[in-house]
Order: C-alpha cells, then structure tokens, then sequence
C-alpha cells in the first residue's frame, strides 16, 4: 500500500486511538504515520513504524526419540499467522509432506484441509499435542522431519511463507521383563518388573503351569514405560511344585491386543487380522505357551511380547555343618534356602543335655532365639545368625 488516509473525530479530551492492522502480505519495510490538522495542514506530527517479517518456531518436549505409539508434544511460536500448518516428511513418504493424523496423506499446496492445523493463541504461541498411536498407517523406526509453516505450503513452496523444522527419531516399541526368583518356594510372592515402551495402558499377563492357564491377568504401564505384577504368597501356596511358562503381551503402535483370551480355553484374533482361533484348554502347559506365541508371531498381528519362565518348589531350609566350636566363644549358623530374598527366618538353638539342678543352683542353659532375613546368593538364597555362646 502506497499511501492511505482517513479522517477521524476526536473526543472531548482531544484524543482518538487508531489502529493498524497488519498480516502475512503487509511489506518488510519502514512507514510513516502523519497526523494533521485538516483546516491548518502546518499543524501535524509523525512518526516512523517498522514492519517485519514474522517468524515461526518449533520444538518438541523430550529428547528427540520417541517410541512410536507414544504422544509427543509439539509447541513453538508464531508472529506471522494467526495458524500453523504442520507436515511430516522421511523414509518414502511423500516428498512434499504428510500430515500428521489419519492416515497422513499428502498435503496440497494452499489447501489449508490437508494439513494439520493448530491456531496460534494471543500470545503468539501454540501447541500440538501429536499422538502417534492414533495414526491409520504404520510408521517405520527412522528419522523424520516436522515442519511448521506460516501458511499452507508444501515442502516444494516454503519460500512464500515463514518456516521451522526439528528432526525427531521413531522407534518401535518393545517389552522387557524379568521375574523377582527363577525359583521361589510355596508361599512365597512372585514379581514380574519390566517396561513396555511404546506408552501401551497395560501389558497382558499369561501363565501356564501344570493344570493351569491364567489368560486374563493385566499390568498397568506407568508414564515410565515400567509395570508390576505380582502372585502373591496366597496364590502360590496353593500352586503344584513344577516350571511354569509366562508371556507378558504388548499391544504396539494400535494399542489393542490382537490376540486375546476368549471363552472355554480359546484364544482369538482381531477382526481383520486373520488369524483363526486357537483352542489351547485341552493342551499341556508348555504346548499351550508354544501355541500363544505362534499366534502372536502370525504376519497380520503386530503385537510383541516377552517370555520368562520360573520354578515353584516346596519350602526347604538347609544347615550348613557347624562343627566344634570352643566352649564360651561366639560362632556363625549358615545354610541355604529356596525361601525368598528378604524372608524372615527364625534360628533357636536349644542344648541337648538335661542334667537337673538343685534348687539353689543357677539353672543352665536352655535355649537362644535370633532372627535373620534371608539373602541373595550364587545358586541358592543364603541366610546366616551370630550366635553368642558364652552362657552355654
């Protein structure tokens, strides 16, 4: 615009406001605003505006690796529009952008509807939160590029507007996991501890053993990727002595267990995933594990899991030979046990002797009493008391 005047009233106390608005086709340049009186043009004032280019920025929260399924918030500024048009590119993808919902299709140069759109608030900052599980298209472990443009223009047309880009690493979920004991005794609780990556709500628990299958147990995944699940004492009590199999499930980028317990000892699939159901009730336990992880590694199901096994024995307590020790001194009991890191053992030590007293005789000794937690060892958990002999 070359020149543009108007003419306006002022109030009772001499004064108006007038205000200037400008947008993403407004000149980078300086102009000047006159104002004057119209019945004494040699009465006026003016002052000498700057207009620039806005700009736009673009960060992510985190690292800059992400697992795919995972939520990622995008956030930046924008002094150029009052939106910011968002576009994906990387491996064999489009190579003017995708967006970053749906199905992610390519964007259109100046079609505002094929990208993903965030207003920029009166602060001139906005944020997108972009969760990746929620995409209808598989997205491969790489690099990718986010850009955030000032108007809706592809890859090919971002000199016409302004623009930002960060660099972001996808990779593929997974699931890790190990147990509290490879042995734990009756009675004891029994921890399964890992992460699922990925940001999956829950993992899903098997466990197989003889004359049992548990098919419907779950853990709830943290913020941090890391879950628990625990049999406790209660439970394994009652479990036969013998190996037992377990498979933790994740359910990847789509969040869903394509496999899945069903009714009266069958496990299904998905719709669309083509798997036919699978009846596992009837099979020993180590066949019915074998059974569950060849239906999850059938090509239409994308979930993946880890597999752990742990033995159930019955209680037992071993001490190691003491031998002679001197009459008066203090000496160590030590043995080994399948009882639990951190269970509370009780030791007595009672005299085998019984030779009466008189009644004005100090009687002898009778018995000491310790308590000791068990610990880990090389092998077998370990345990061991001081005992103090001095008044045997």
């Amino acid at each position: 615009i070359a020149h543009r005047n108007v003419t306006v009233e002022t109030t009772a106390g001499g004064t108006r406001t007038v205000q200037f608005n400008t947008n993403e086709s407004t000149d980078d340049r300086q102009f000047t605003i006159k104002v004057e009186d119209p019945t004494d043009t040699t009465n006026y004032d003016e002052v000498k505006v700057r207009v620039e280019e806005g700009a736009v920025t673009i960060t992510a929260a985190g690292t800059g690796t992400y697992y795919i399924g995972e939520e990622i918030t995008l956030e930046g500024t924008c002094t150029e529009s009052d939106y910011v048009y968002l576009f994906l590119t990387g491996p064999n993808l489009p190579s003017n952008g995708v967006a970053l919902t749906g199905a992610m299709n390519a964007v259109t140069n100046d079609n505002a509807a094929t990208f993903t759109e965030e207003v920029v608030e009166a602060d001139d900052t906005w944020s997108y939160k972009w969760n990746t599980a929620d995409l209808l298209r598989s997205l491969d472990s790489g690099g990718y590029t986010i850009y955030a443009v000032s108007a809706p223009k592809d890859k090919d047309h971002l000199s016409d507007a302004q623009y930002d880009t960060i660099s972001i690493q996808l990779r593929s979920g997974f699931i890790s996991a190990t147990s509290s004991g490879a042995v734990i005794a009756k009675g004891d609780d029994l921890k399964l501890t890992g992460t699922a990556q990925g940001d999956p709500d829950e993992v899903h628990v098997w466990i197989f053993g003889k004359n049992l299958q548990l098919t419907g147990e779950s853990a709830t995944v943290e913020d941090d990727g890391s879950f628990e699940y625990e049999l406790k004492g209660a439970q394994t009590k009652d479990l036969s002595a013998g190996q037992y199999f377990v498979v933790i499930q994740h359910p990847m980028m789509n969040g869903e267990f394509d496999i899945y317990p069903g009714i009266a000892g069958w496990i299904n699939g998905t719709s669309g995933s083509g798997f036919e159901a699978v009846r596992i009730g009837g099979l020993q336990a180590s066949d019915a594990a074998n059974a569950l992880i060849k239906a999850l590694d059938s090509p239409n199901i994308d979930d993946t899991y880890v597999k752990l096994t742990f033995v159930v024995e019955e209680p037992r307590i071993l001490i190691d030979p003491i031998g002679d020790v001197p009459a008066g001194s203090t000496f160590t009991i030590s043995g080994t046990t399948n009882l639990a890191v951190g269970d509370t053992l009780n030791v007595e030590v009672t005299s085998a002797a019984f030779t009466p007293s008189g009644k004005g005789e100090e009687s002898g000794f009778a018995s000491v009493a310790r308590t000791t937690e068990v610990k880990a060892g090389d092998g077998a958990n370990v345990w061991s008391v001081e005992i103090d002999g001095s008044a045997f």
